[in-house]
């Protein structure tokens, strides 16, 4: 494995020049860093519904994923003011869209409605957008719905957030 210098991405050092102290023309670059592949930025997770928008977001790293309040889908105009004080809040940059697929991979109709919202508007927010397979995180938030406390369950309104989280998390392992 070779190490990538930071801030010098075309440079590289090998685990032996680490060892034997090859480095000394390299001293003065800032540090080295081992995962330069790691995709680094604030990402929102969105599961998108007729009634409730679930989201999610994780630190700058993609360690630390968390729900957030849902939103009440109250039309286009409304979802998007609503998404944008999300996105500035929390400093996003990216955003990982769930694609609701059927079983067998098709689309269907729950699939054209998510695209629409994404080619309508997603992409007027101007933020890299990634596409997330969905299937089966509505099933996982459930189950983790109903171990949540009341209190819990009141913070985040509805199992759309969990959802999200997990599509989030997903797209994260994926990535």
């Amino acid at each position: 494995m070779n190490v990538v210098i930071e801030n010098h991405p075309d440079r590289t050092v090998t685990p032996d020049q680490i060892d034997n102290q090859q480095t000394s023309d390299l001293d003065r670059s800032p540090s080295i860093c081992s995962n330069a592949f790691v995709k680094r930025g604030r990402t929102l997770a969105i599961d998108y519904g007729s009634k409730n928008i679930g989201l999610a977001c994780c630190d700058e790293l993609g360690v630390a994923v968390r729900p957030l309040a849902s939103i009440p889908n109250r039309g286009l105009r409304d979802l998007l003011k609503q998404l944008k004080q999300a996105l500035d809040e929390n400093a996003i940059e990216y955003i990982a869209m769930g694609m609701p697929l059927n079983m067998d991979g098709s689309q269907g109709e729950a699939s054209r409605q998510v695209q629409h919202f994404i080619d309508h508007g997603l992409a007027a927010l101007g933020l890299p957008i990634a596409v997330v397979d969905e299937r089966l995180s509505t099933v996982e938030a459930r189950e983790a719905w109903t171990a949540m406390s009341a209190r819990q369950q009141r913070r985040y309104r509805t199992v759309d957030s969990l959802a999200a989280a997990f599509i989030l998390k997903r797209y994260l392992e994926e990535s």
